[in-house]
């Protein structure tokens, strides 16, 4: 999933923030918690939140 994240604004298609979502939705439903849920639900968030910007 690191490889994933780590992938710079450009490269991040439909499909991948797609399947991060799905992950990410899948991940809120585990009822144990841990430290590497919450870093990997937070490293998510951020991931959605750095969007490509295109030219209009």
């Amino acid at each position: 999933m690191e490889a994933v994240l780590d992938l710079p604004t450009a490269q991040r298609t439909h499909g991948v923030v797609v399947a991060v979502h799905h992950v990410q939705r899948h991940l809120g439903q585990v009822a144990a918690q841990s430290r590497a849920v919450n870093e990997l639900g937070d490293s998510m968030k951020t991931f959605a939140s750095q969007r490509l910007a295109l030219p209009q």
